[in-house]
Parts: structure tokens; C-alpha cells; sequence
């Protein structure tokens, strides 16, 4: 149970420090979010080092299932941002900055 309980609590800290409007402006959103994406794969591989042994099987119908998974997830994401525009006015301008940010700006 401790094995799930630190690493739930760890990530709730690490995003509501992220996102939270109280701790915004102190750091790079981009790096803290970098530096918890390492903090959590590290533990992950820590509690679990022979995950890809066990795990992992390179098979067709592995292959064929996260390639249907993420047409799936592809479709639950465009239907999210459709919705977002219709629901509210502010979420369109959001996201277009968020594209946006990829066009003429230093990597």
C-alpha cells in the first residue's frame, strides 16, 4: 500500500505546485514540469525495476491494441476541444497560444 500512497501523494504535490496560481511566476512551468516527469518515471522505475521483462511483449496484438488506443485518444481529445470551444469562450484563444508557441519561438 505504501508503494501507492507516497508516489500518489508525491505527484499531487508536484502538479498542485505546478499549476497552482499561488506558486505561479516563481519557476519555468516547463522545466518543473520536466523536473516531476523525472522525479515520478525515477521512482516508477525504482518500486518496479523489472517492469520491462515482465511487462512488456512486442506482439501484434499488443501493436494493433495502443495503435486503436491512440486513435481513441486522439478522438477523445478532439471531441474535448470541441466542447471546451462551445462550453467557453476563453478556452479557443488558450489553446491556439498553446499551438502557438511551437511557431517562431526559441526551442
Amino acid at each position: 500500500m505504501k508503494r501507492i500512497i507516497i508516489p500518489l501523494l508525491l505527484a499531487a504535490f508536484l502538479w498542485f505546485f505546478m499549476f497552482s496560481p499561488w506558486t505561479s511566476g516563481i519557476f519555468n512551468f516547463w522545466t518543473a514540469m520536466s523536473f516531476s516527469a523525472v522525479i515520478l518515471m525515477n521512482m516508477s522505475f525504482a518500486l518496479r525495476p523489472q517492469w520491462w521483462v515482465e511487462d512488456v511483449k512486442f506482439d501484434w496484438k499488443n501493436i494493433s491494441g495502443g495503435v486503436a488506443l491512440s486513435v481513441v485518444l486522439w478522438g477523445i481529445f478532439w471531441i474535448g476541444d470541441k466542447a471546451s470551444a462551445w462550453l467557453f469562450d476563453f478556452a479557443r484563444p488558450q489553446v491556439e497560444l498553446i499551438y502557438g508557441m511551437k511557431t517562431g519561438e526559441n526551442p
